[in-house]
C-alpha cells in the first residue's frame, strides 16, 4: 500500500504540515527535523504526489523541449544545457520529437494540454519559414519559446516571438579578426542550409567581413547542409583548386570537423 504523508506524520509524531514543509526543504524547519523525515520517507519508500501538489499550487513543475532530431549535436548540446539549468531550479524536462511543421503543432498541443509551463522549440530548417506551433501558442498566451533558429515571417522586435539565437556579425568578426591577425588573406567558406536564415545571415557576416579587412573569398560560399561527411567531400574540392584559400571559415562546429578530417 503506498504510504502516504499522514503516514509518515504518525510515526514521527509530527504535524502533517510540519512533515510537508520538512520535505519541501522550508526554512522554519529544523536541519534535524528534515533529517529524520528525509530517513523515515527513504525508509518507508514515501514519494510527493507532484500530480496533486501541481493542482493546488498551479504549476506543473516542468517544461518542454521539442527538437528535430534527436541524435544531433545542436540538439545535444541545448538540451543538455537546459537540463543542467531546469535541474538547478528543480524544474523537470521533457523532451519530444518533431520533424515537420505538422509534428511541432502536435508536440506543442500535447505539451500545453499536459500542463508544461513553457516549451522550448529548436525548428527544422525546412519549418523555420512559418510556425504554425507560434500561432497555437500565440492564441493561448503560452510561452513559447525559439531556439538558434526562428520564424521567417515575423520580425524583430515585433513581441510576437521570443527566441535565443546567435550573434552572426559578432561571430564572424571573430573569426576573420582572428585569422587575419594570423597572416590569412585568402578564405572559403562552408555553411550549412542556404535556405535556413541563420545560416544565411552568417554567410553575409562573412562577405561584409572579409571585403572590410581587405581579404578574398575563394569561391562563393559552398552549402553543405549539416553532415561533416559532406563538408569534407566539398573542402576536397576546393584544396585542389589552382589557388586554394589558406583559412577556412564554416558554419557549425560538425562541419569544421569534416574539414579538418579532409585537410589531414
Amino acid at each position: 500500500m503506498k504510504v502516504r504523508l499522514r503516514d509518515l506524520a504518525e510515526s514521527l509524531g509530527l504535524s502533517v504540515m510540519a512533515v510537508s514543509k520538512a520535505l519541501r526543504d522550508a526554512p522554519d524547519i529544523g536541519v534535524a527535523t528534515k533529517a529524520k523525515v528525509r530517513a523515515e520517507a527513504d525508509r518507508r519508500g514515501y514519494w510527493p504526489n507532484e500530480a496533486a501538489r501541481s493542482l493546488r499550487v498551479k504549476q506543473s513543475g516542468w517544461v518542454g523541449m521539442i527538437l528535430p532530431d534527436l541524435t544531433s549535436e545542436e540538439g545535444a548540446v541545448l538540451s543538455g544545457g537546459l537540463a543542467e539549468a531546469a535541474q538547478e531550479s528543480g524544474i523537470a524536462v521533457l523532451v519530444g520529437l518533431a520533424r515537420t511543421a505538422k509534428e511541432e503543432a502536435e508536440q506543442v498541443r500535447a505539451m500545453m494540454g499536459r500542463g508544461a509551463e513553457a516549451i522550448f522549440l529548436l525548428p527544422r530548417i525546412s519549418t523555420e519559414h512559418r510556425s504554425t506551433a507560434l500561432e497555437i501558442a500565440n492564441r493561448m498566451g503560452f510561452p513559447l519559446l525559439f531556439l538558434k533558429r526562428y520564424p521567417a515571417d515575423v520580425g524583430l522586435g515585433s513581441g510576437r516571438v521570443s527566441w535565443v539565437v546567435r550573434d552572426m556579425k559578432g561571430a564572424a568578426d571573430l573569426v576573420l579578426d582572428h585569422l587575419y591577425d594570423l597572416g590569412h588573406r585568402r578564405v572559403a567558406y562552408v555553411g550549412g542550409h542556404s535556405a535556413a536564415r541563420s545560416h544565411a545571415l552568417h554567410w553575409q557576416a562573412v562577405q561584409e567581413g572579409v571585403a572590410k579587412r581587405g581579404m578574398s573569398l575563394s569561391g562563393g560560399a559552398t552549402m553543405v547542409g549539416l553532415a561533416s561527411e559532406d563538408a569534407a567531400r566539398e573542402m576536397k574540392k576546393i584544396l585542389e583548386k589552382k589557388e586554394p584559400p589558406t583559412g577556412v571559415i564554416c558554419g557549425t562546429d560538425g562541419l569544421a570537423s569534416g574539414v579538418i578530417r579532409a585537410c589531414g
